[in-house]
């Protein structure tokens, strides 16, 4: 007869498999979410719950897990087109990555935190209630002032209000909120400045600026700088991802510097995409 886990053994077995085992400094010991490889975390996770692995440590790790699955359909929304078109698209990734993704997440809140205000701030940015988000980042900063995460939600909730009051007319408002953003992403990087994920949230407030200012017939010079600085930044703490040369070059491409490309290391592939 199969011998069934105690609670506390799977818990133990989940944590490992979400974050890995670090005890031996590998790489190859630690778990996909812990390294950032969301489609191979998803894939496991789903294994986990296929195998009958019940802890909220599972949901938790799937609703993060869904979450930045849809972060980047809108970051690809955005690219892609933006505005209007970019919102009909997100419409159609909500039944498969923002749905399942708050259902996990209010799974998750079983799960013991040292600042559960910064999951209740991440449903809500989700939720698009950005002014429960920042509260409840503020509130996880005040528990937990080493949590840069939450000062990295904060920013995303910033350029999110920036992207929609731009796309509305609102300039003044956007770039009130593309300076927060910035300011928030600046302060999680003084904490969690290993973390990639900081200075790509940077690059893009940055690379979004390059947009808006272009496209009002200002000088770009400034915003074009900060973003390829952040984006050097991402290559550092990261080398072995490309969203670092990627956004550097986007921001060449919102230039018109097409012929410069070659020089950040991106192929005709992503040139011809976007020509």
């Amino acid at each position: 007869m199969r011998r069934i886990p105690g609670s506390a053994t799977r818990r133990r077995r989940t944590w490992r498999l979400i974050w890995g085992d670090f005890s031996t400094g590998s790489r190859s010991r630690r778990g996909h979410l812990a390294l950032r490889e969301y489609p191979e975390a998803l894939a496991e996770l789903k294994q986990a719950q296929t195998d009958g692995i019940d802890s909220p440590e599972l949901p938790y790790a799937l609703g993060i897990t869904l979450g930045k699955h849809f972060e980047q359909a809108m970051y690809e929304a955005r690219l892609a087109g933006g505005g209007d078109w970019a919102q009909k698209k997100l419409k159609e990734f909500e039944p498969t990555y923002l749905q399942p993704a708050l259902l996990a997440l209010a799974r998750g809140r079983a799960v013991k935190l040292d600042a559960p205000q910064y999951l209740e701030g991440l449903i809500a940015l989700y939720r698009r209630d950005y002014s429960e988000a920042l509260k409840q980042a503020d509130a996880a900063l005040a528990q937990a002032p080493w949590l840069y995460e939450a000062y990295t939600l904060q920013g995303h909730v910033h350029l999110e209000q920036a992207l929609q009051t731009r796309d509305r007319g609102q300039y003044e408002q956007a770039e009130k909120h593309f300076t927060a953003a910035v300011a928030r992403y600046a302060e999680a990087s003084t904490i969690g400045a290993s973390d990639p994920e900081v200075y790509e949230g940077l690059a893009e407030a940055w690379v979004r600026q390059v947009e808006m200012v272009r496209d009002r017939g200002q000088p770009t010079d400034a915003a074009d700088q900060a973003a390829k600085r952040a984006s050097d930044k991402i290559s550092i703490a990261a080398p072995e991802s490309i969203a670092g040369p990627l956004k550097k070059a986007f921001a060449t491409l919102l230039q018109g510097r097409v012929e410069s490309i070659g020089r950040f290391g991106v192929g005709d592939k992503f040139i011809d995409r976007w020509l």
